[in-house]
């Protein structure tokens, strides 16, 4: 799991501007960037009840997609406050999780 000091208060989303600096998208995630000043990057997972419609799910895919953040060191490129959004649905085994962000997480870091 991602240290705490990496993933985005709550808070965040209330005090920030609608409109992004930077968007990515692919087949699973939309990637929105927002520059801090923080000498590391900080990390949401939005997973919609729309994904997945148990919470059990949505669990496992948000903390598949930080255990492969905290592995790829994306935490430590300087200065992004980083969301992602979870666009398909990723439910199955934790192999099948990680199989999915093995071949289309690049566009997350």
């Amino acid at each position: 799991m991602l240290a705490k000091r990496y993933r985005l208060p709550a808070t965040f989303f209330k005090s920030r501007p609608e409109v992004w600096p930077e968007k990515k998208e692919n087949d699973f995630f939309v990637v929105r960037r927002y520059r801090s000043g923080r000498a590391h990057s900080r990390f949401a997972v939005v997973v919609s009840k729309k994904i997945a419609p148990r919470a059990v799910a949505r669990g496992r895919v948000r903390r598949a997609i930080y255990e492969y953040l905290r592995v790829s060191g994306a935490w430590a490129r300087p200065g992004a406050d980083v969301v992602v959004i979870v666009k398909l649905p990723m439910v199955g085994t934790s192999r099948q999780i990680r199989d999915a962000l093995a071949r289309k997480g690049r566009d997350l870091v």
